[in-house]
């Protein structure tokens, strides 16, 4: 299955597309176009929501304290679907932890090593305002760390 995410920026406090509320968002360093600090999901509340809400407290202080960055942009990405595939919860979840898991944002913790969640196959191809180098990613399935 092929999913496409047209990443676009969010330009002033006044973009329509605070308001969307399906999809991912990231979060980039300022003047560092390809460090992505975070990546979300929103389901059902609005990209403002998550922006402001208060699990993002501590994502903020870890940024801020370790990283230095007190500014950032925001990018929302619309998916598009192959035709007679459905949008559902847990497609969203799997391209959110496919996407964490390849970029490894500092600002996400979930996923970065182990994924227990797959969609073996899943293809995410990024277009549009996505900074990140790599374009397409394919999940191979599961990957679960071992310590010996």
């Amino acid at each position: 299955m092929e999913v496409f995410l047209k990443w676009d920026r969010i330009l002033s406090e006044y973009d329509e597309r605070w308001q969307y509320n399906r999809g991912l968002y990231a979060y980039l360093a300022p003047n560092r176009k390809q460090t992505i600090l975070y990546i979300g999901k929103i389901d059902g509340c609005t990209v403002r929501a998550r922006h402001r809400a208060n699990d993002k407290q501590k994502v903020w202080r870890k940024i801020e304290h370790s990283l230095g960055f007190y500014k950032h942009s925001v990018i929302v990405a619309t998916l598009y679907l192959e035709n007679g595939r459905r949008f559902t919860s847990g497609l969203l979840t799997d391209i959110e932890s496919l996407l964490i898991h390849y970029v490894q944002p500092f600002g996400n913790t979930s996923n970065t090593k182990t994924r227990y969640i797959a969609r073996p196959g899943l293809k995410v191809i990024c277009k549009g305002d996505w900074y990140f180098s790599q374009k397409t990613f394919v999940d191979i399935g599961p990957t679960i760390a071992v310590r010996f």
